[in-house]
């Protein structure tokens, strides 16, 4: 933080992802998927959902929320970075989101 980071995100697979803000909140979002065709760019996706959704203002909670969505998309395609946005829209409803786990 005293270096000017503001925002920590950490993916962890399966686990889904762990969102550190800059008050201390930690947003833990998971989105099951249940054949995982392959990981490559899944981590790459998840950054860009998360900066592409920050960037239109959306709450850190509900970016982390697209981000692990869009990463969960991508496990379903062959290739890396190539999902289908319909389906990242579908995995959104799925999404489980915690906040304050270690609180």
């Amino acid at each position: 933080c005293e270096k000017g980071l503001e925002i920590l995100a950490i993916t962890d697979g399966k686990k889904g992802d762990f969102v550190f803000s800059p008050n201390g909140d930690v947003i833990h979002a998971v989105t099951p998927v249940e054949k995982i065709v392959s990981s490559a760019g899944s981590g790459d996706t998840f950054m860009a959902a998360l900066l592409f959704a920050l960037g239109r203002c959306e709450p850190l909670e509900k970016a982390a929320g697209i981000a692990s969505a869009a990463a969960a998309a991508n496990l379903l395609e062959l290739g890396c970075g190539f999902f289908k946005p319909e389906k990242a829209h579908e995995l959104i409803a799925a999404t489980q989101i915690e906040r304050n786990l270690w609180s």
